[in-house]
């Protein structure tokens, strides 16, 4: 935990081993982290900053991501190639969803009806519709020159309209500018060495990008 002030570490929160991503709860009270060497999500209390419980996922979940009403989590376990629904009333996993090969990281647009999946070995970006939790279209991606076992999709981030998605394309080196309605790629982008990560400035006139 850093102090954004001082910008000083004030305190750690243990989350069992090998922590890569998290996601906080709703009402900012509770932490939700993947842990990879044990399948499951933990959860951590940061009032007293232990594990409260752990909800057993697929092999080797990284991705994480929780819904706008704070009711419902995303994990995506990498090895098994599956997205995993979380009730987090319920504490457990309600639905199991087929992606692609490795599924990398999520998106919601601002509609909260489609989930975007990055596929980290399959060169493609699936979209899942929320309502029947299943896959329900796919946007391909083939920069120009590049082998397509070095398409690796990782971040994403959207406008604010959710009009265009941007995709980190790892090893490809580039980005993809998406047109999110017609599911087309309008534009790829050099961007450095394997672009990891995504953010787009307050007035989206500018891409930050995170070169891993």
């Amino acid at each position: 935990m850093i102090d954004i002030a001082t910008l000083r570490v004030v305190d750690h929160i243990p989350t069992g081993p090998r922590p890569v991503t998290f996601e906080l709860g709703r009402d900012d009270n509770w932490l939700f982290v993947p842990n990879p060497e044990t399948s499951t999500v933990v959860e951590v209390s940061l009032d007293d900053k232990l594990i409260e419980s752990a909800i057993p996922v697929g092999a080797d979940p990284e991705a994480i991501l929780a819904s706008a009403d704070g009711k419902t989590l995303f994990v995506a376990s990498e090895a098994s190639d599956l997205v995993h629904v979380i009730d987090l009333a319920a504490g457990a996993v309600t639905d199991n969803i087929q992606i692609g090969t490795r599924p990398r990281c999520f998106l919601l647009l601002p509609n909260s009806r489609e989930l975007w999946v990055s596929n980290g070995r399959s060169a493609e970006v699936l979209i899942v519709d929320r309502a029947t939790k299943r896959v329900s279209a796919s946007v391909g991606l083939r920069p120009p020159g590049v082998p397509p076992d070095s398409v690796t999709p990782v971040g994403m981030t959207a406008t604010k309209d959710g009009a265009t998605v941007v995709v980190a394309l790892g090893l490809a080196n580039a980005l993809a500018f998406v047109d999110a309605g017609t599911r087309t790629v309008r534009d790829y982008v050099p961007v450095g060495s394997n672009p990891w990560a995504v953010a787009l400035s307050p007035d989206e006139q500018t891409v930050y990008v995170a070169n891993a």
